[in-house]
């Protein structure tokens, strides 16, 4: 998969004004016929990506539970029909879900109490719609750690649609099942491909070896999205950024690739309690 997860997830509102405005630039649609060709599309990646999620019964009741969430819908201005609104909502209420099945949550998680769910939840809406706190993203993340690059392979292929990979080795562990001294191998979507095209990322920098980082990652999200059917094995080092890679300066945690917070080693700590 060759699209970042967080890009393709960002707000549904968002990407229908996008959809709806380019295709009456290019096409010559209504923004009626826009709304409906872009909740198609979505249908279309929400039943792919249902397949992906595992235990269905688990997912119906995350599902039940983002529904009886009191999230704000996506209401783009130029959208005037009730049916159309409803449906916007109905994908955005999905997107939600699939995302906090994806990264590993589970309806116990979000039962674990009223504030655990609405945290979970809202977490996962902020992240879609591309608004998330640092604090937000890292309530996605089963694996926080500091650590720092011992090297990058650009051209590794695992058959799992990432085309380079960059070894983190944990200094310490903020959260999750790696220990300290492990190589965590980031999966990139840039990098070299067999053929010797080269694919670039403008939200992954290149990191140098030696480089301390801050790292919230997914192996949920990699095993689930990225690994091929059966082959997460065949690399259990591997993980996927929630967000860009962080920079560690001391206490201070500098964003790259593009990411617009900055934070602190003790708010990410405090985060991951």
């Amino acid at each position: 998969m060759r699209t970042r997860f967080y890009r393709t997830m960002l707000g549904s509102a968002l990407l229908l004004c996008t959809v709806a405005a380019s295709a009456q630039d290019q096409g010559g649609r209504s923004q009626e016929e826009s709304t409906k060709a872009f909740l198609a599309h979505k249908r279309d990646v929400q039943q792919r990506r249902s397949g992906k999620l595992g235990d269905l019964a688990d997912f119906g009741q995350v599902n039940a539970i983002v529904k009886a969430a009191r999230l704000t819908p996506p209401s783009p201005r130029f959208v005037t029909d009730d049916a159309a609104r409803s449906a916007l909502n109905d994908a955005f209420l999905v997107d939600v879900a699939q995302t906090l099945s994806i990264y590993g949550l589970h309806a116990g998680d979000l039962r674990r109490s009223a504030e655990a769910s609405t945290a979970f939840v809202q977490a996962a809406a902020a992240h879609i719609r591309g608004g998330a706190t640092v604090g937000q993203e890292a309530l996605l993340a089963d694996t926080v750690v500091i650590g720092h690059v011992s090297g990058t392979d650009e051209a590794e292929q695992l058959d799992d649609g990432a085309s380079s990979s960059v070894s983190v080795v944990v200094d310490q562990v903020l959260r999750g099942k790696a220990k300290v001294g492990d190589t965590l191998k980031l999966r990139r979507t840039s990098g070299k491909l067999p053929d010797g095209r080269r694919l670039s990322a403008s939200d992954e920098d290149p990191l140098a070896n030696g480089a301390p980082v801050a790292l919230l990652a997914s192996r949920s999200r990699y095993e689930k999205e990225l690994a091929p059917q059966g082959g997460s094995a065949r690399c259990p080092s591997c993980v996927v950024e929630v967000v860009p890679v962080f920079l560690v300066n001391g206490q201070s945690l500098v964003p790259t690739g593009g990411y617009p917070t900055a934070t602190t080693l003790d708010a990410l700590t405090a985060a991951t309690k």
